[in-house]
């Protein structure tokens, strides 16, 4: 019986993703809060 392999790689993400990554989950530099899908379609809606 042969056997197969899978390689699959997973990379450790750069400085500049980690950094993105640990501010999002602070809240840094997010436009604002959402509190339903009908909410943020009526923001993205909104000519600026």
């Amino acid at each position: 019986m042969a056997t197969t392999s899978v390689v699959i790689s997973v990379d450790m993400p750069n400085a500049e993703t980690v950094q993105a990554i640990e501010d999002a989950r602070k809240g840094i530099g997010l436009s604002r809060e959402f509190h339903s899908v009908a909410e943020l379609m009526e923001d993205l809606d909104t000519d600026d």
